[in-house]
């Protein structure tokens, strides 16, 4: 058991760019079909990122690095239909990611800071 505490404690590798800055970040899960993928998610004044627990590497977790000027928008959504703890991102290309988030309120009042569209559920 301490094994799997200390892989999800490891320090995340990020690689931001030069003068990008952290402006809110929490621990999330990323919806990967049927399989949610715990890892960190960081918004940046440039960037939306997933980075994924090591341990969610060989489960299909992979980097996410967006450009704000990719997402068209996002909403807050309910997990699993019940929860109102996730997090909906629609990407310029109709591309869609899902998020479980402990604070989707704070992330949409980023997100609008940051001149995201936020779509009303």
């Amino acid at each position: 058991m301490n094994l799997l505490v200390e892989l999800f404690k490891q320090d995340l590798k990020i690689d931001y760019n030069q003068n990008e800055t952290e402006i809110f970040s929490d621990g999330a899960n990323l919806w990967k079909g049927a399989l949610a993928v715990g890892g960190k998610l960081i918004l940046t004044q440039e960037r939306l990122i997933f980075i994924p627990h090591i341990f969610n590497l060989g489960l299909g977790g992979k980097d996410e690095y967006l450009n704000l000027s990719e997402i068209d928008s996002a909403n807050r959504v309910k997990t699993l239909q019940l929860i109102d703890n996730g997090l909906k991102i629609i990407l310029s290309n109709e591309r869609v990611l899902k998020f479980v988030v402990n604070y989707p309120a704070k992330w949409i009042e980023h997100l609008k800071k940051s001149n995201i569209n936020i779509l009303k559920v």
